[in-house]
């Protein structure tokens, strides 16, 4: 095991932290201007995804200065907190993408509590299970899930699906009548389904260099999700030409 905590963990828990509140904004500023009418739900359970990322990244930052100070017991207390948000992730998702394939909202809501019950299940079993040390590198505190069998049902049973809901939105874009529910519905596509197989590839274990590039990546991702609900003028420009 190797510990060798650098200069590069601090830009790591800097970058960490601007994917929370860049994810915080967006969740918050969603919510607040967007959740009216029929739009309501949607825009809700979109926010609420954004909210479980950024709480992922926030608790990100602070074990990764925690990692920086070798406060490694803090470290690995915020690894157990970064995977509880990292698994609702899910069933936000879910939710919001349930909430465009079917019409009765009673049977999403019975659909969606009982996979977040999973959830809550599969993170009780983690944090019983413990967390193992890899090493504090030059750029990266890493812990892994000790059990290989919680991780596997994180992986197949919780992210996958997930991932695969996610990517279905795209096709529904493409059948959308107007090019602004087109735009949204992609563009939200895209930022969940980058962000969503970026944040698997950090939780389940990456190299330190690129364990740090993928956070640069969520933060890309986080923006996609701001200009889906709030694009720019051009963009704004583009979508009123309407083919």
């Amino acid at each position: 095991m190797v510990m060798n905590p650098g200069n590069g963990l601090l830009v790591n828990a800097f970058i960490s932290f601007l994917v929370f509140f860049i994810s915080m904004v967006v969740g918050v500023k969603v919510i607040r201007q967007k959740a009216k009418g029929r739009a309501r739900t949607p825009a809700i359970s979109f926010g609420m995804i954004w909210f479980m990322f950024g709480g992922v990244y926030g608790a990100v930052a602070i074990r990764t200065l925690a990692a920086y100070f070798r406060a490694y017991q803090l470290d690995r207390l915020f690894f157990t907190v970064d995977n509880f948000f990292g698994v609702m992730v899910a069933p936000a998702i879910m939710f919001f993408v349930l909430y465009f394939y079917i019409k009765n909202k009673n049977v999403v809501n019975i659909i969606i509590l009982l996979f977040f019950i999973v959830c809550m299940v599969w993170w009780i079993f983690d944090v019983r299970a413990g967390a193992k040390r890899i090493e504090v590198s030059y750029w990266l505190s890493e812990w892994e899930m000790a059990s290989e069998k919680v991780a596997n049902f994180a992986k197949y049973v919780l992210y996958f699906p997930t991932a695969v809901a996610i990517l279905s939105l795209n096709f529904m874009a493409q059948r959308a009548k107007s090019r602004a529910t087109r735009y949204k519905v992609f563009m939200s596509s895209i930022s969940i389904t980058g962000a969503t197989f970026l944040m698997m590839a950090d939780l389940l274990g990456t190299s330190p260099f690129v364990g740090f590039a993928v956070r640069v990546g969520i933060m890309a991702f986080c923006i996609f999700g701001y200009l889906s609900y709030f694009p720019t003028k051009g963009i704004e420009s583009w979508i009123r030409k309407e083919a």
